[in-house]
């Protein structure tokens, strides 16, 4: 595991609101680990409906969404959130282990705004971020 203070200190992300769906409470773990360090308010959903739900009731500056959920499947998860009332530009970054540019084209076309593939350093992820910030 890479543990990175680099962007610890940066004003950007402090107080922004990120959900993390992932049906993997470590790959949460990993994620809320960096954000944590980077003061963003992290919230988490452990499934697809879940994800939906908590996007339905909270104001996210931006959602990450593993595609290989149990029930409702990442791709399933952004179809019905861009269905919802005002929640049409919520930016979603797909986050999937499979690094085949015919699943980042899927995700893609199903609404997603960007794909993340797992593993990712810490500067993935926090320039992923910036880019929507």
């Amino acid at each position: 595991m890479i543990t990175s203070n680099v962007h610890a200190n940066n004003p950007l992300l402090r107080g922004v609101s990120i959900l993390v769906a992932d049906d993997s409470y470590l790959n949460i773990r990993v994620a809320g680990k960096f954000l944590q360090q980077w003061g963003v308010q992290m919230d988490y959903a452990l499934s697809g409906k879940e994800a939906v739900e908590k996007v339905r009731d909270h104001a996210y500056a931006l959602v990450f969404m593993d595609l290989q959920m149990p029930g409702m499947s990442g791709l399933e998860a952004c179809s019905a959130i861009r269905r919802l009332p005002g929640k049409a530009h919520v930016p979603i970054v797909a986050l999937t282990a499979d690094n085949a540019w015919e699943t980042q084209a899927e995700a893609l076309a199903a609404g997603m705004n960007a794909c993340l593939v797992k593993p990712f350093e810490p500067d993935e992820l926090f320039n992923m971020i910036s880019m929507y910030m």
